[in-house]
């Protein structure tokens, strides 16, 4: 039991955790969730995507989900009001007469005026007023879809996973404040380092760090996904204490069997699989790899895509395997359970991370296929940013490459290949990998739910 618990024995504390994703694929979020009620609480998750056509109940064993439409109804408003603008050009006036040299000089002036303004125009569309703008719309559209169902749901906790729901939590809080007096407690936990996150937008990652700097010296407890973006957090926000890491590894205890995916790209056990999987986005680095592996003739990679193959980056990397003329070696593949990745991921003999190298985040960061990779024995081949990098390297898990340079990717997966048995992390021993599974991670929640007081 919890501290929290151990206060007053036997009560249940109902926590509400916010999410904006699509859960039923959010690994990290179904984990914590059964964590928490291993504690002895009441957890419901209550989450919005905009995929979501209706209101959607589910039960889940320890804990149940409420999902919720999010048609960002005011954002496509604001976005329409912007849109509708129209700069003011000159009008191109055609004339009779005068002397024709006057009149070519006068149409390529103005052109290039207007040609500037238009320019001009479509800076502005782009700049930090209407970014700020289209924040605040996106915002109030998280708001309208998740407020009703936390005061439904009528909460002691709010445990929010990611930046987004962050300050749907402390209109919450304020209106608990002023109808009920009832304290309403705050639980963040921090996915990425907000900061340094690559974005569509060139104002959106400030947008939602100046949310996070808003909020969270106000939150009891936070916690977030690796040691350095808890020191950095701390560092940044001046935070009394330091967000406690829970590493988002993966729970071997809820594996099913499944195909592996070299059984499912149909290839016999001699012959080279490399693997990546993950979100195919382009920051992520993976045409690098494919351009890599389409010059190796006796090598196979076989690319997991989430969400799905059906994507428009997807799309682009099959082409890519056409162009190169390897579309018989670079497979795409669609995403297992995600409690099922490790058992997938098996058939593989090297798993790759090619995430492309510059924003801070993605320097800070530990991701999950990490250690999927590891639990299914593989050896790594990844891109050098920072922290990854030196987890390889101080391990002795495989190969880095310079991130989006296609010819030492390609030298880094043939050595990782030629010592793919000498390099895997399971020559360490149990011991190590064991710190690396969800088991060793749940005691935390422990630690998280005992900063808060009640």
């Amino acid at each position: 039991m919890s501290v929290i618990d151990r206060a007053t024995p036997g009560k249940r504390r109902r926590v509400v955790m916010l999410v904006v994703s699509n859960f039923p694929r959010d690994n990290r979020v179904h984990k914590s969730a059964r964590s928490v009620a291993k504690l002895g609480h009441k957890v419901t998750v209550v989450w919005t995507h905009p995929t979501l056509k209706r209101r959607v109940v589910t039960e889940h064993g320890t804990f149940r989900s409420i999902g919720v439409p999010l048609d960002y109804s005011n954002r496509r408003r604001v976005s329409q009001e912007i849109s509708a603008r129209k700069p003011r050009t000159i009008p191109i006036l055609s004339a009779e007469g005068g002397w024709p040299w006057l009149r070519i000089f006068a149409h390529s002036t103005v052109g290039l005026i207007n040609r500037r303004v238009v320019d001009l125009h479509r800076r502005r569309l782009s700049g930090s007023k209407n970014a700020r703008a289209l924040h605040r719309a996106t915002v109030k559209d998280i708001h309208d879809a998740l407020l009703p169902e936390i005061f439904a749901n009528n909460p002691e906790i709010l445990h929010v996973q990611d930046i987004q729901p962050l300050t749907v939590a402390f209109v919450a809080r304020l209106a608990y404040r002023e109808s009920v007096g009832n304290p309403l407690r705050v639980i963040y936990d921090a996915h990425e380092y907000v900061a340094g996150q690559v974005t569509s937008g060139a104002h959106s990652a400030s947008l939602w760090e100046a949310d996070q700097r808003k909020c969270i010296k106000e939150v009891d407890s936070v916690s977030t996904v690796c040691d350095p973006i808890a020191e950095k957090l701390c560092a940044d926000y001046s935070l009394n204490v330091q967000p406690l890491t829970i590493l988002n590894v993966p729970d071997l205890q809820l594996a099913g069997e499944v195909k592996t995916v070299r059984e499912v790209c149909g290839l016999a056990n001699d012959v080279q699989l490399v693997v990546y999987s993950g979100s195919i986005a382009p920051q992520r680095g993976v045409a690098t790899v494919i351009e890599a592996v389409a010059k190796m003739p006796e090598v196979h990679l076989a690319v997991i895509c989430v969400p799905n193959t059906r994507t428009a980056n997807a799309k682009q990397m099959s082409e890519m395997a056409r162009n190169f003329r390897a579309s018989d070696r670079i497979h795409l593949v669609e995403p297992v359970d995600p409690n099922n990745v490790v058992e997938f991921l098996r058939g593989a003999d090297v798993g790759a991370h090619p995430l492309v190298s510059g924003p801070i985040n993605h320097e800070l960061a530990l991701p999950n296929k990490l250690f999927d990779y590891i639990h299914a024995g593989l050896t790594l081949c990844v891109s050098s940013v920072t922290t990854m990098s030196r987890f390889v390297i101080d391990n002795k898990l495989g190969t880095v490459f310079t991130s989006g340079s296609v010819e030492d990717c390609r030298a880094a997966l043939a050595s990782a290949l030629a010592g793919r048995r000498s390099n895997r992390f399971e020559t360490l021993g149990e011991g190590a990998l064991a710190q690396y599974t969800w088991d060793s991670q749940e005691e935390k929640f422990e630690m998280l739910y005992s900063r808060i007081r009640l």
